[in-house]
């Protein structure tokens, strides 16, 4: 009979355990009902207030009206939201606008505005509104839930100018981006920084290192920035002088902004033509280098022709000297064009590739008729054919092909007597394919000149032997022969009366290259001393620089003011990410390197992928090392990399056209110099969503 017992002790337990299913069941079913209604609802709020803010930053972008703003933030949002009754918001044009539009839902929105100066003016939507409960109310969860969305956008001014760093790592802020800074300024030296400097996260100033900016400073954290120790903001004016301010100029300031965005700069268009180094070859072809060069100490001269060079494993430069500039030989002292300059820029390094050339009579005979006898002053210029999008190119100019002449060099005078002429001789510089003739028949190399003939080198120029490149020769003394312990080889021209006939004459109206046109615009000052000269800069065709940087064209290949289409002769460095072992650009001390992008490579220079590219990404650590000539003319796009940029004392470090990466360290005990280049389409967007 007990058995019976346990029995009758045991029953209704199965009706309390359903009991507790439905419940946990009903549970879930209003989680899913109500939950799930929730969930759509706050997407589609999310939408409405991030199309809201967007709204009122674009519209500020426009009309720089407060009222106006917010008013098409409210406007966009009551059509995202389907609220067709108008209504009027309270205190438009102040700092925070709210706008009830009640209903059964009690929809509301604020938009608040915040003016960060130079890192713009954000706009901040807020919504709210409350949804009915159909299921949840049985759990004490009340008839209706709050559901709410902020969103900011931001409106950056137009005019800002785009910034010289540009670093996109959160490092430093609240644990963001890891450990370390974001930007870091150490050493001893002092950076000079034309345009503004804005981190995503923290700027660390180190040990004696200074700044000047001639711009603003913007930070991310702490979120009241700190006078930066060594950080002095100058006048944005050409001579960066300090406080106070010549008129028309300011001085910048230090702000709070926010995370800007990575550009997303599109892969560039790469040239696949497999190529190998070759130490003992000056021309370089662009293509996809398999194997770093890594040049070191007694390396050579090396002159890039323009295009794009994909460096595979890439690129290390410890020694010799790499450069994509066209410079003529004997290049003169800056306004005494009598006067062959101390330094040459295809000597820097000590590579003496540099050249000379020489002026010198000689006999007329039935093949060469004499010269009008007197004394000429003749100068040559450097003639190059950059091809575009085509294997090979040797003129006419067109939109495929680009002709670049360097800037004259001194002058050299010659003595012609009766039944003489002349010839020109020359040692060749790097990257000429031609060279120009140009004469003063004055006699005193003041002017003017005008064009007398052009020749061509033929010589495949190397560099092992150079000590013999630049003769001393005398005024009239014909050159060595032979002309020994020179790699790069020789040129020549006999100019006779068939090239100069009688009535010759310089004239400032013919079109260049043609009998008796000007040369072009003589070289600039150098920008420090010991330096070489810089290139003229730009100037209206066929005034300004002809060969390097300053130079443009149009879309069709003609001249044209900078700038425009295209630049001949740029160049463009892409280092690929590596995959496990990504590969990096090391430029080293005791290397020098002297390059310039232009307007067909989006004024990039040195391209490295980042999370908006095809992967891998390059995370690489990329080092630039001043020494003696290093100068990078263009942008640094390492969104995913960082980089090291380090002056030595008593040399040069210059990236001319901004730097934008994911970290940067600035530091050393020489010149570093970062300028941003005005003529750059504006970066980050001047719109765009912060959260």
């Amino acid at each position: 009979m007990r058995p019976r017992a346990r029995s009758v002790s045991q029953s209704g337990q199965a009706i309390v355990l359903v009991a507790v299913c439905l419940v946990v069941l009903f549970g879930f079913l209003g989680l899913a009902i109500d939950g799930g209604r929730a969930y759509l609802d706050r997407r589609e709020l999310q939408a409405a207030v991030d199309a809201a803010a967007l709204a009122a930053a674009n519209d500020y972008m426009n009309s720089s009206n407060l009222s106006e703003a917010q008013q098409a933030a409210s406007t966009v949002y009551m059509s995202n939201e389907q609220l067709y009754t108008g209504i009027a918001c309270d205190n438009l044009g102040t700092a925070t606008a709210s706008c009830p539009y009640g209903g059964p839902t009690l929809q509301s929105l604020t938009i608040a505005s915040a003016d960060h100066s130079i890192a713009g003016v954000s706009f901040t939507t807020t919504a709210q509104h409350w949804i009915p409960v159909a299921i949840m109310q049985v759990f004490g969860v009340g008839p209706t839930i709050k559901i709410s969305a902020t969103a900011t956008a931001v409106a950056r001014r137009a005019g800002t100018s785009g910034a010289a760093i540009l670093t996109l790592s959160q490092a430093g802020c609240g644990g963001g981006g890891g450990g370390g800074g974001s930007l870091t300024v150490s050493g001893t030296s002092n950076t000079v920084v034309t345009g503004d400097v804005w981190s995503n996260g923290s700027i660390t100033v180190n040990g004696g290192a200074t700044a000047s900016v001639a711009g603003n400073v913007v930070d991310i954290c702490p979120s009241v920035p700190p006078a930066l120790s060594g950080f002095t903001l100058v006048c944005s004016d050409p001579a960066r002088s300090t406080p106070p301010c010549p008129t028309g100029y300011s001085s910048g300031s230090e702000v709070n902004g926010w995370a800007q965005p990575d550009p997303g700069y599109a892969s560039p268009t790469l040239n696949a033509t497999p190529r190998t180094f070759s130490a003992s070859t000056v021309l370089m072809q662009p293509g996809t280098f398999a194997a770093n060069p890594r040049l070191s100490g007694g390396a050579g001269c090396y002159f890039m022709a323009a295009g794009a060079y994909d460096w595979s494993a890439g690129l290390t430069v410890n020694g010799g000297f790499m450069s994509n500039e066209l410079r003529p030989p004997d290049e003169p002292v800056f306004n005494d064009n009598k006067t062959r300059a101390a330094t040459q820029f295809w000597n820097a390094n000590g590579v003496g590739c540099a050249g000379s050339f020489q002026p010198y009579p000689n006999g007329s005979d039935s093949s060469n008729s004499p010269v009008t006898p007197q004394t000429y002053g003749v100068e040559v210029t450097a003639v190059r054919w950059e091809p575009y999008g085509v294997a090979s190119c040797t003129g006419p100019q067109s939109s495929s092909c680009f002709l670049r002449e360097s800037a004259p060099s001194m002058c050299r005078l010659v003595d012609i007597a009766a039944s003489e002429v002349f010839k020109v001789w020359l040692s060749n510089v790097p990257g000429a394919d031609y060279y120009n003739v140009y004469a003063d028949p004055t006699g005193t190399c003041s002017g003017p000149f005008g064009f007398v003939t052009q020749f061509s080198n033929t010589a495949s120029e190397g560099n092992g032997h150079v000590s013999g490149c630049a003769p001393a020769l005398t005024r009239n003394q014909a050159p060595p022969n032979p002309f020994n312990n020179c790699d790069l080889g020789s040129a020549s021209v006999t100019v006779n009366g068939s090239k100069m006939p009688s009535g010759w004459a310089p004239s400032s109206t013919a079109a260049p290259g043609t009998a008796g046109a000007y040369p072009p615009n003589g070289e600039g000052a150098p920008i420090a001393s010991g330096l070489p000269n810089s290139d003229p800069p730009p100037g209206t065709w066929p005034a300004g620089d002809r060969a390097n940087e300053n130079y443009c064209v149009g879309a069709l290949g003609s001249p044209a003011t900078c700038p425009a289409a295209g630049s001949p002769g740029a160049i463009l460095n892409y280092v690929p990410g590596g995959g496990a072992t990504s590969v990096c650009l090391n430029l080293q001390g005791g290397g020098d390197v002297y390059e310039y992008s232009g307007e067909q490579f989006q004024r990039v220079l040195l391209f490295e992928p980042g999370p908006l590219q095809a992967p891998p990404a390059n995370t690489c650590p990329n080092n630039v090392n001043g020494h003696g000539l290093t100068s990078l003319l263009g942008i640094f796009y390492l969104p995913a990399a960082s980089a090291t940029i380090t002056g030595n004392s008593g040399y040069f470090a210059t990236i001319a056209g901004g730097v934008i990466a994911y970290t940067a360290t600035i530091r050393g005990n020489g010149a570093v110099a970062i300028t941003a280049d005005p003529t750059l389409r504006p970066w980050p967007s001047a719109v765009h969503l912060t959260n």
